[in-house]
């Protein structure tokens, strides 16, 4: 007899469980599976996803959350599963386990129940006790990084551990992740104990998967094939489509079938985007006068009162229209362009500071109405502000709910001057009075309290800004060209710095404290950075001078061209040193910050805006 949710097929059964109940078996990623490839991008995505449900949850209302299915080969002789499909979904929440453990840990709020999903300790013969972990790599890519992670119960940086493979990078940059996530109140948790531990309650209880398991291994693999061959999944959309069809006359169906596969192509062509998402952030664009939760969509559609709303009743053609207009709009926000097509770098940038992040096109649909110039500096002015509210440590919770009051006003606007005059009664002075909390968060900026790419889109910024100063015209100043692999962080004080370099800090203690700080950071081109290596900055300054960035060569203080020239008035923003030291260090650190305050609009407009 099957158990309670489980389905047996012929040998092949598949059960519903929660993640609790997942960890409650051993899994192993056999050798001949690809290697842990997730990045940051798909980390932050997940946890974001599963951070929206647990947000909307409350005492009285706990959604489920579905995170897809597995494929498992069931070892009975050893009691493991052998991981077929699904190894970078599971590898990365037994990561984000082990980073809640060992956060909770530091915070002096541990929680003992976590440990029974990571591990298992039995005693041999000898008496000896052996730790088993739920997730083991088999694979030579892993280099035992993540036995290494599920091992870390002391506070041993992450760095400490030895990654040298992509696979091996990947996992110890999931773990930093994860750290993130824990401690950033506006992207993450917040940092506060409590939060972490309903959050763990949350994952626990109500974030669920489907299990397939099978006897054999040849059967395991047959059935990943079919699933990600042959197999159909059930599209969100499709119940809406359904309402539609219901909606049409007879003589409407092939017309309305040709556009609403336009309008599923175009979503689906565009990096793989939620329909549910889009049908979401369009409702909250153009009608809705609050908060919408995911699972709520397609009730908000058919409600009675929002069936005249939309119009799809009436009108079905022309709701999908409708929903096609607005969905190119949505794609093309996402790609870094205007409805008109325009390129526009405010939109590109988003994507470039925060790679999962979706808020602000609740503002960009709203306002599609709206002349392409004023489009190109609302996106300019939101950038700013969204990196303002990241670094000031607003709640997203928070600018989600001031975007769908903002979309309100801006559904109705036709004119460039409606825009300005919102972007001065609204977003401006909402950006400026964060201004003090910018400041003294933006001071505290490390390398390990943020992903690298978010650091390295900050001293783009950073360097991009003096750049156009110095050397004018900004269509040569795309940011991708500083985001560029050729383009390098350069550690000022280098990680295996001279002990001469390390006294100038007042030891080695004090030199690590600001070996991350945004103050010891500046981006170099490869070349020049190969030969600075791990010189003192006495002798790093002639490389420096090389270098075609305003923003590093401007360090060297022979680095002057003249008086009066404009590469001297960039230059001016910049401040140099002849030596490195804790008051050179504090000196950059203010220099960067009023740098910091003029690019992302805190000192005045946003620049750019030509």
């Amino acid at each position: 007899m099957a158990l309670e949710g489980m389905v047996d097929l012929e040998g092949i059964k598949s059960e519903d469980m929660s993640i609790k109940k997942l960890f409650e078996d051993f899994y192993v990623v056999p050798d001949f599976q690809r290697e842990y490839v997730w990045g940051p991008e798909e980390v932050e995505k997940l946890l974001e996803d599963i951070q929206g449900e647990f947000e909307q949850s409350t005492r009285d209302y706990r959604p489920d959350y579905f995170v897809g299915s597995i494929v498992t080969n069931h070892d009975r002789r050893n009691d493991v599963y052998h991981l077929i499909d699904g190894q970078q979904r599971v590898t990365t929440l037994f990561v984000v386990l082990c980073a809640i453990r060992d956060y909770l840990k530091e915070l002096g709020r541990p929680l003992i129940a976590v440990h029974k999903q990571l591990e298992e300790v039995s005693v041999d013969s000898q008496g000896e006790e052996k730790t088993r972990y739920r997730v083991e790599l088999q694979y030579e890519d892993s280099q035992d990084v993540l036995a290494q992670i599920a091992a870390k119960r002391s506070m041993i940086p992450i760095e400490s551990i030895s990654a040298s493979t992509k696979s091996a990078v990947n996992l110890v940059e999931a773990y930093k992740n994860a750290q993130t996530f824990l401690r950033d109140g506006t992207e993450g948790l917040g940092g506060d104990a409590d939060v972490v531990r309903k959050f763990y309650a949350f994952l626990m209880q109500n974030v669920k998967l489907i299990r397939i398991k099978t006897e054999s291994l040849g059967r395991a693999l047959w059935i990943f094939e079919t699933i990600n061959y042959r197999g159909a999944r059930l599209d969100p959309m499709d119940l809406m489509k359904n309402q539609l069809f219901m909606n049409a006359s007879e003589d409407e169906f092939e017309t309305l079938k040709r556009r609403w596969k336009a309008l599923v192509d175009t979503l689906y062509n565009a990096r793989q985007e939620e329909p549910l998402a889009f049908m979401r952030y369009h409702i909250l664009a153009n009608y809705a006068k609050g908060k919408l939760q995911s699972d709520r969509v397609y009730d908000w559609l058919t409600h009675k009162d929002n069936r005249a709303l939309v119009g799809y009743g009436a009108d079905p053609i022309g709701f999908t229209d409708h929903l096609i207009s607005s969905a190119r709009g949505y794609v093309g926000f996402i790609q870094g362009r205007l409805a008109d097509g325009t390129d526009c770098r405010g939109l590109r940038n988003v994507w470039h500071m925060s790679r999962t992040t979706r808020q602000h096109l609740i503002l960009m649909m709203a306002a599609q109405g709206i002349p392409a110039s004023a489009a190109y500096r609302l996106a300019m002015e939101v950038e700013a502000l969204y990196f303002v509210f990241i670094v000031a440590r607003r709640p997203k919770n928070y600018f989600e709910s001031k975007f769908i009051e903002w979309a309100i006003k801006l559904r109705e606007f036709t004119t460039a001057e409606q825009v300005d005059g919102f972007i001065m009664s609204s977003i401006v002075p909402e950006r400026t009075a964060l201004s003090e909390a910018f400041e003294m968060e933006f001071r505290l900026i490390h390398e390990d309290n943020l992903p690298r790419y978010r650091m390295k889109y900050i001293l783009a910024k950073l360097a991009q800004y003096v750049d156009e100063i110095g050397y004018g015209s900004q269509s040569e100043f795309s940011l991708e060209g500083y985001l560029d692999k050729d383009v390098e962080v350069e550690h000022i004080l280098a990680s295996k710095a001279e002990t001469a370099t390390v006294d100038a800090f007042g030891g080695i203690e004090e030199a690590n404290r600001w070996l991350g700080s945004i103050a010891n950071l500046t981006l170099l081109e490869k070349p020049i950075n190969v030969v600075a290596a791990n010189k003192p900055l006495t002798q790093k300054l002639r490389d420096y001078e090389k270098s075609k960035l305003l923003l590093t060569s401007g360090i060297s203080p022979a680095y002057r061209v003249g008086k009066n020239t404009a590469i001297d008035r960039a230059l001016n923003n910049v401040a140099s040193f002849d030596s490195w030291t804790n008051e050179a260090a504090v000196a950059r650190l203010d220099s960067l910050v009023a740098i910091a305050k003029k690019v992302w609009g805190l000192d005045g407009p946003v620049p750019g805006m030509e």
